[in-house]
């Protein structure tokens, strides 16, 4: 008895978990993510730790968000460029079904270690624009 009880808890987690999983994806969405270094635009890998003050589970690619305005809170720590490590916010205008890649800009690598968080680049989310952005129907 206590062998079916446990088995029927266990389905029910793993049943729950695909659920909840799929509530990011229903409707559209943004995704805010940590760019590539970039040595002759001055621009390093960062850590996204909260956006609007919800810690992140992924500091590189945290979990999707919803459009609209969003407070990314970042920070950059650099064995190879000498930083003052501090944090810093950034505001970003989320688009549906867009990517946003964020970076430290490192003027002077050399320097006092004074950087500023970027969008380096933003892109389309191409799962995302065919679901939710596709459009009018074919006649």
């Amino acid at each position: 008895m206590m062998l079916r009880i446990g088995m029927l808890a266990a389905v029910g987690l793993v049943l729950a978990q695909p659920a909840w999983a799929a509530g990011m994806f229903d409707e559209p969405y943004g995704r805010i993510e940590s760019g590539d270094r970039s040595v002759n635009r001055r621009q390093e890998p960062v850590a996204i730790n909260r956006i609007d003050g919800v810690t992140t589970r992924n500091t590189r690619r945290p979990d999707p968000v919803a459009p609209g305005k969003r407070a990314v809170e970042i920070s950059f720590a650099s064995a190879s460029v000498p930083t003052n490590s501090q944090l810093q916010t950034i505001e970003i205008d989320v688009e549906p079904c867009k990517r946003y890649r964020v970076v430290a800009h490192v003027p002077n690598r050399a320097a006092s270690g004074n950087w500023e968080p970027v969008v380096q680049s933003v892109e389309d989310i191409g799962e995302c624009k065919k679901k939710f952005m596709s459009g009018a129907p074919k006649k």
